[in-house]
């Protein structure tokens, strides 16, 4: 199996572009190592995946930092609140940095 690691900045060759739509051509071939999925299968991946989603789906919260915390963490730019949210998470799951702060 070649493996290759790919830059998203540069384009791909016309060989690489080749492979890739040779590829999406090519039958699935299951074997014992990857055997096809039953519909009984595909049925308890799909429960798994919205109990998962459902897990993981946030909640809106009102919270107060002061004006310097929130430039710092804006500068971080898109998807700052996002990393405010693992801070938060990790903080709650670290029972020695929790008890630092009660």
């Amino acid at each position: 199996m070649r493996r290759f690691e790919l830059d998203e900045d540069s384009k791909l060759s016309k060989g690489q572009v080749k492979e890739l739509e040779e590829g999406e051509k090519a039958p699935i071939v299951y074997d014992e190592d990857s055997p096809g999925l039953s519909e009984e299968m595909v049925k308890e991946f799909r429960k798994a995946a919205e109990r998962r989603k459902e897990d993981n789906r946030k909640q809106n919260l009102t919270l107060r930092v002061s004006r310097k915390t929130l430039a710092k963490a804006r500068k971080l730019g898109k998807g700052y609140t996002g990393v405010i949210s693992r801070i938060i998470d990790d903080a709650f799951n670290d029972p020695d940095f929790l008890r630092k702060y009660l």
